[in-house]
């Protein structure tokens, strides 16, 4: 089990107190330095982590919304206190469901919230037409 390819196998033979002392010293380092952690992709996706003494939430959900993680643009659109033109432009995108993520969102202007419900009855009457013409 000390050659095992799972770190976290080894690390555990090397806590053992069971184990033999020269593989627990061929082990040590597994003990002594902590392993690194890979970022989550969402966390990646972030600018910057948001510190509520020093930064100004509505800043920092502007710079979120810009996000290349889909996920993190997605909550953004979702939050109350993201900026109205953050919205309208979530608004437009070609992505359903940050479309979706500003339709739902208690701080979206009731505007834009009205049409973002036209479009989906359009889309909704139009899928219902080509059914029926089958």
């Amino acid at each position: 089990m000390a050659n095992n390819e799972k770190v976290e196998v080894r690390r555990a033979v090397a806590q053992n107190p069971n184990t033999p002392a020269p593989i627990c010293k061929s082990l040590r380092d597994l003990i002594v330095q902590p392993t690194t952690r890979q970022t989550s992709p969402t966390l990646r996706g972030l600018s910057r982590l948001y510190n509520p003494s020093t930064d100004d939430l509505v800043s920092i959900l502007a710079e979120y919304a810009s996000s290349e993680n889909a996920f993190v643009r997605f909550v953004t659109l979702l939050h109350p206190l993201t900026p109205h033109e953050v919205l309208t432009q979530g608004a437009q995108s070609a992505s359903w469901l940050e479309r979706y993520a500003v339709a739902n969102n208690s701080g979206t202007p009731t505007v834009l919230r009205q049409q973002l419900a036209e479009d989906s009855n359009r889309i909704v009457r139009a899928a219902a037409r080509v059914k029926t013409n089958s």
